[in-house]
This record gives structure tokens, sequence and C-alpha cells, in this order.
């Protein structure tokens, strides 16, 4: 009985909820086919997001030079496989801080990118170097002015919008909210005894994001009730950006803080049932 034969969507499609497994299918497809160099692209960058970096550098290393001897003949693949490349080279170069190759591999190579990356990677790399002054003005603001000089004091700022209280529902109308009476205070102390460490993904160019299991911990920006909540740091530091209760994260490295949370259920909020019955799920709100 013949088996159907694996493709690259079948590879790749938990690569959201579940990184690690598309990180193992991925290694197996790609042995079963070398010449796949998109395939091979994609698995490097998977590789970069479980923080596999080392790896992902040898992979990415060996995969340029069997590109530079023997490159795809269709002209859309090549084209295809130039993006991932840079892809995955600049999460590499960012991972291991390496700024000023960053910056100029990012600037001979600004048309692969949007505008908002493109906004993203002069802000992040003039600071990173040095070379920006002044103050950001972009919506993402916040981020930029923490990468120049981290503000515990800032971050307790934005995580205000991440609790419930109407006010604040009403002004951001975000749903992905904490449960009234999580205990914000102590769950953020006993967070930073586990940041940094290995237990954790790298999803962008400047982030790791940790996962954390407290039953019951609040609503999702689907307006569900989810046990998991995730923090977002700068790279390899104990600085958190933002934490959040999210979905989907039974397959992520997490630390189960329940032993915090004896009676494991927290009282609900009616005000913040009011807020989902005036506004409904919202699966594109901010956070």
């Amino acid at each position: 009985m013949s088996s159907k034969k694996p493709q690259i969507e079948d590879v790749l499609k938990n690569y959201g909820t579940d990184p690690f497994m598309a990180a193992k299918k991925s290694e197996a497809f790609v042995k079963r086919a070398p010449l796949d160099y998109i395939a091979r692209a994609n698995y490097i960058i998977l590789l970069t997001k479980i923080c596999a970096f080392d790896q992902a550098k040898a992979e990415y290393d060996k995969l340029e030079a069997r590109i530079q001897r023997n490159n795809y003949t269709n002209s859309r693949k090549r084209r295809i496989l130039r993006v991932k490349m840079v892809v995955a080279k600049t999460k590499i170069l960012s991972a291991f801080g390496e700024y000023q190759e960053l910056y100029d591999l990012f600037n001979a190579n600004r048309g692969i990118f949007s505008e908002e990356d493109c906004s993203f990677f002069d802000y992040y790399c003039s600071i990173r170097l040095g070379l920006f002054e002044g103050k950001a003005t972009r919506s993402s603001a916040y981020r930029f002015e923490q990468i120049k000089s981290y503000s515990e004091e800032a971050f307790r700022e934005h995580l205000k919008r991440h609790l419930q209280d109407e006010e604040i529902f009403e002004k951001f109308k975000t749903i992905s909210a904490f449960a009234k009476g999580f205990p914000i205070d102590q769950v953020i102390a006993e967070v930073k005894k586990y940041i940094p460490s290995d237990n954790r993904i790298y999803p962008g160019y400047y982030y790791d994001t940790y996962f954390f299991k407290y039953s019951r911990c609040g609503y999702s920006r689907d307006g569900n009730l989810v046990d998991f909540f995730r923090v977002d740091c700068f790279h390899d530091t104990t600085d958190i950006i933002t934490m959040y209760p999210a979905e989907d994260c039974e397959k992520m490295p997490f630390v189960d803080l329940n032993y915090l949370n004896p009676q494991k259920t927290l009282r609900h909020s009616s005000q913040v049932d009011k807020f989902y019955q005036r506004y409904g799920k919202r699966s594109n709100d901010p956070k």
C-alpha cells in the first residue's frame, strides 16, 4: 500500500502552535529532499524560532555554499529562495547581536521587506549601533524607547492594557487581559526567576517569548478563558516587554506556575463579560 508523499506545506502547517514538531518534520523532509533549497531555507528559519542558533548558522553556511555551486534554474524559485535566505540570515545575525552586518544586509535588500519592516530595521539597528538620536514616532514607539533605555515603570504602564479594567478596555479595545484577581505582582516576580533560559522561542528579530501555565489566568484575544500566558523579553535578558494571556500554548515549552494558584480558579469579572457582549470577538485587535 503506497502512502502519500509528504509536502512541505504539511510539514509547516503547525509552525505557529508547535514549532518544535515542525522543525523535526522539516529536518526529516530536507534529508529526503536535499535539493529542495527552499525547504532547507524554511528549516533554517524554523531553527532560529526554536533558538537552535548554532545549528541554524551551520545549516545556512552549508546551504549558501551549495547554492553558489548549483542554484535553481527556475527564475521564480531563485527569487523565492533569495528572499528566504535573506530572512534566515537576518534572524541569525540578530540572534547573535551582529548589528552592523544585519544593518548592511537589510540595506542591501530593502526591496524584499515591507514598509513596516524597513521602519523597524532602521530604528532597531540604529539604536543598537548607537546611531539613533531623538524619539521614535511610529506605532511601536514604546518598544523602541525600551530598546534605547529599558524602564520597568514603562513596562508596568504598558501592562495596564492587559489588566481587567473597564476604562482601559474602553480606551484600547483590547480583549487579551488577565482575569480579575490575578496576582500580577507576585507572578512577575516569579516569572523573573525563570528568565532568561532555554525554555523559549525566538519568533522575531529582537525578543524571546516564554510561556507559563496558570489555570484560568485570563482571556485570550478571541475572548476565551485560557490557562496560559506569554511573556516577551528582549533577547537574552530579563527585561520584559509585554505579557498577556494566550491560546494554543500547550505544545510550547512552558513553566507551570499553578503552585501560586492553590484554588486554580479566579473570579470572573462582569465588567469584562459586558465588554465581550458589546464588542464581540476581535481577532485582529492589537496586543
